[in-house]
């Protein structure tokens, strides 16, 4: 039995929350990473995917793009209750935490490596990234977005008759 200790990253890069979206992509840049663990005065309050950021102004604290609470998990915790725990909760990596202290963390990519399929397909493209439930069924942000596109343009196309 693999446990979350066997294959989560660490150490975890951390930011405070008050810093700019700008600086916490910089920091993921300079440590090749695309999660982030939030903390103020030294409590971890959230976490942040570089995908979370995108539509988000570099000017902005980062703190108005990170997901709060963060899902936390146990180092002695198996590699397939995490995947599970990731599924359900929709997010891409999980904290891991022992004594209050994070200690790790195991993003989709750590439990592909340990042998677990940690992700939903999207029933439209297939793709593992950003994979959300909507209408009971896995789409991925990319085409959730295309499809409220589609339909925002449908509706400007209901005008007043001729």
């Amino acid at each position: 039995m693999i446990r979350v200790a066997d294959c989560m990253s660490q150490p975890v890069v951390t930011v405070h929350d008050q810093v700019t979206v700008g600086e916490a992509l910089e920091q993921m840049a300079a440590y090749d990473v695309c999660h982030l663990a939030v903390t103020a005065y030294d409590r971890l309050v959230g976490v942040v995917c570089r995908c979370d950021v995108s539509s988000t102004s570099i000017d902005h604290p980062i703190r108005h793009a990170m997901a709060s609470p963060p899902i936390v998990i146990l180092p002695d915790a198996t590699v397939e209750h995490a995947a599970t725990l990731m599924r359900e909760a929709e997010v891409g990596c999980l904290l891991v935490v022992c004594d209050g202290q994070v200690v790790g963390i195991v993003a989709r990519s750590d439990l592909a490596r340990a042998g677990v399929d940690p992700v939903s397909h999207c029933a439209c493209c297939h793709s593992t990234r950003h994979v959300r439930t909507h209408q009971g069924m896995p789409h991925c942000l990319d085409c959730l977005l295309q499809a409220q596109d589609a339909l925002a343009s449908d509706s400007d196309d209901l005008g007043v008759g001729d």
